[in-house]
Order: structure tokens, then C-alpha cells, then sequence
């Protein structure tokens, strides 16, 4: 049986950000994937400015820029039905600006990214298994892992068990951890929109008109990953083979006529659909393994937070793990707690999303209602900040309900 210091099961994000910086660090670290190869799963290809300013702390920022089609984001743009076009050009806000050191937000593709983290990883010394099948952990203070590779059995004991296994993880569930999870109001469907060059690729968008709400995040050469969000009301808004034609045709806007040039773009990669939820587990931190990334519990991808959060659960991680001699649950139970209220925090902030983005007349005036508060009181509008400087550079008084009501009140 070999022993290692620490055992990474699942090479996404979280996973592969983890094993590069620990073998880097010097620890003996195997990262146990899956796949073969990384499919387009559609969510994950935004990365806000906080989470890029995770990213460069990480010394990441190169080995992400050098994925194929990644692409600076460097405005947003509050194209809406309550906003004319013109007012909302002229507006859009400056991402660049907002923290410094840090260029904009990163639009890029999330298979893309985790091929160049898992390589970087293997290149700062961590031995990468792909195409692992039946990994089981047997927790303790020396966790055994067991799996397979190639029909062969494979039989490993580590100081910890890092279980960055998606939203699915099979580690979690055999550890009868219970995952915490909101219900479903929206479901979202994306789709990657080649030649669409006609949609300035530094501007990214999200709002609302009529029954649908919808975010665009460019990529470099054409390409742009878009986002339709609708009622959960309509569970087969983009069901059948057509439904590529129909996100197409659904994504012409009257109030961005930029969004012409993505309607008539043509579809690179799936078109695929999901219920919008958050999730989180109380207690990331178990015996002898601790959760990070989706595995961990996920941040509703209406607010496009999934990659920052990724990449932060790496650092904040990483950073107890080589501070530390000893891999214990009191030693690491201050991830566990950062993890906790982040993920609460970003709970507030898409509630006050759903304020903001909720579909009617009645609903369209409030917006503009809650716009005009924010603007005339600079604490209400602190909450409106989260989703781009991060949640730890909000007073925390802006995540009370007090903070909510007053917006819901509008």
C-alpha cells in the first residue's frame, strides 16, 4: 500500500488548484479523475473579478490566461427592458476599476480551464490519475482510498482526503454528509455562440426582458457563452432537437441590440438546461477528508460566482493545510468556517438577485425602485457589490435582514 501526504479526488477546479499549490508546497499529492477528458457541462465559464484576484494571489493568473478563447471582461453592461439602450451603454461599469491589480472579470471555457490547472498541477509534481473508476475513502486519522485505474485495483493511504468530486460526489454521499439545498425558481439554459463578433468581446450583461432573464460573457475568437434564465413554471422551454435554433432565437433583445450578432451566431457546444439552486454542507470538514469546490455545495449560477468560490476554497485551503503541521479537524476547521458564511453571504446576495431579476410589470417597477434606493443610499447598494469585489469585502451588516428587507420593500 503506498502512503502519500494527501489524496485529491476529483481533478476539476477546486481539485486540480489544490494538488498544484500543495506539490508545489512540497507535499506528495495524488490527484484521482475520472474523466478521461473534460466535457462542456455548460455552467462555470465566468470568473468574477474577486475570484481573479484569487486566481493572481495563487500565481495562477498566467497558467489561466493561456487557455485557448480566455477573454478579459472588462465592463458590464445593465442592459434591461426598464433601462433604454443608450443609458445603458453609457453606464456600464468599469470592472477593471473595482479592485486593484485585478484587469476586469475572465470569460473562458471551463473544460479549457481545468485541463490547464490539472496539468499544471502534474508539472509542480503531483502524480494525476485519469479514467479512475469506484473510489471509495475509508475515513480515520489515516484515510485508506481505494480505486481503480486500467481494471487494476489501486490501494492508497494519505494524511487527508481532499473530495473535490462535483456536485454528484460519490465521496460525499458514501459519507453520509447531507447536503444542504434550496429549491429550485429558475431553470437556466447556456449554450457556447460561435461568430458573434459583432458583440464587443470586453462587454459582459446580465438582466431581464419580458419572461426571461439573461447573461452574456464573451469569450475571445467569436465565441460567447450565453445564459437564458426563465420560470420553473416552463420545465420544456428548450426540450427537443431544435432547442439550439430556439435559445438562438430567444436571445434577440430589444433592449441590447448587440444581442443580434449572438442571434445570429452559431452554436459551438450544447445546449443544456438546469434548476437553478444553491447548496452547502454545514460541516465541510469530516474525518479525515474535507470538501472543496461543487463536492462542498455550490453557489446558485445566476450569480455567476461557481469559479471564484472554486478557486478561493483552493486558497483558503491550501493556505491552512501549509500552515499547519498537522491535518486535523481543529486544524482545518477554519476553512470550514470561512466556507461557511461565504457561501451564506453569497445566499443574501442572490435573494437580493431574485429581487432584482424577477420577471412582470410589477416586477420591472420595483427594479427600478430598488436601482433608485441603492443609488440614494450607498450602504443599501454595498450588497449590490458582492458579486464582483467578493463577499469578505462587504460589511457584514450589509448581509442582514434588515439590509433585505429594505430592498423588498421597495
Amino acid at each position: 500500500m503506498v502512503s502519500v501526504d494527501l489524496v485529491v479526488v476529483g481533478g476539476g477546479i477546486a481539485g486540480a488548484a489544490v494538488a498544484g499549490r500543495m506539490s508545489a508546497a512540497g507535499a506528495e499529492v495524488v490527484v484521482l479523475e475520472q474523466s478521461g477528458r473534460f466535457l462542456d457541462r455548460v455552467r462555470g465559464e465566468f470568473m468574477a473579478p474577486w475570484g481573479v484576484r484569487e486566481a493572481i494571489d495563487l500565481g495562477l493568473w498566467d497558467v489561466i490566461r493561456a487557455v485557448e478563447h480566455s477573454n478579459v471582461i472588462s465592463h458590464l453592461a445593465p442592459f434591461d427592458e426598464t433601462v433604454p439602450e443608450d443609458v445603458a451603454i453609457a453606464s456600464m461599469r468599469d470592472l477593471g476599476s473595482v479592485l486593484p491589480g485585478v484587469p476586469g472579470a475572465l470569460g473562458i471555457s471551463h473544460p479549457g480551464l481545468c485541463e490547464a490547472l490539472l496539468a499544471n498541477a502534474a508539472s509542480c509534481g503531483a502524480v494525476v490519475c485519469r479514467g479512475t473508476k469506484s473510489t471509495q475513502v475509508v475515513q480515520g486519522a489515516t484515510p485508506i482510498i481505494r480505486s481503480k485505474l486500467d481494471g487494476d485495483s489501486v490501494e492508497l493511504t494519505a494524511r487527508l482526503v481532499v473530495a473535490a468530486d462535483g456536485r454528484a460526489s460519490t465521496i460525499r454521499r458514501a459519507s453520509g454528509v447531507a447536503l444542504n439545498e434550496t429549491e429550485a425558481k429558475r431553470f437556466l439554459a447556456g449554450m457556447l455562440v460561435a461568430d458573434t463578433g459583432g458583440w464587443p468581446c470586453h462587454v459582459g450583461c446580465l438582466g431581464v426582458e419580458g419572461d426571461r432573464e439573461f447573461l452574456v460573457f464573451p469569450q475571445a475568437d467569436g465565441l460567447a457563452r450565453v445564459y437564458i434564465g426563465w420560470s420553473v413554471g416552463q420545465p420544456a422551454r428548450f426540450g427537443g432537437a431544435d432547442r439550439q435554433q430556439r435559445f438562438l432565437d430567444d436571445i434577440r433583445l430589444q433592449c441590447a441590440s448587440w444581442s443580434a450578432a449572438i442571434a445570429a451566431g452559431s452554436p459551438a457546444g450544447p445546449c443544456s438546461w438546469f434548476p437553478m439552486t444553491d447548496s452547502w454542507l454545514d460541516e465541510p470538514v469530516q474525518d479525515g477528508v474535507v470538501f472543496a469546490g461543487d463536492a462542498a455545495g455550490w453557489s446558485n449560477p445566476l450569480i455567476g460566482q461557481g469559479l471564484s468560490v472554486a478557486i478561493r476554497d483552493a486558497r483558503v485551503l491550501t493556505d491552512t493545510l501549509i500552515a499547519n503541521e498537522r491535518w486535523t479537524q481543529d486544524t482545518l476547521r477554519a476553512y470550514g468556517d470561512e466556507r461557511r458564511e461565504r457561501m451564506r453571504r453569497l445566499r443574501v446576495s442572490l435573494a437580493v438577485n431574485q429581487l432584482m431579476y424577477e420577471f412582470g410589470q410589477d416586477a420591472a417597477e420595483r427594479r427600478a425602485r430598488i436601482r433608485a434606493a441603492m443609488q440614494a443610499d450607498p450602504n443599501l447598494g454595498l450588497i449590490g457589490a458582492t458579486n464582483t469585489v467578493g463577499p469578505w469585502a462587504v460589511p457584514p451588516d450589509a448581509y442582514s435582514e434588515e439590509t433585505y428587507d429594505a430592498l423588498a420593500t421597495c
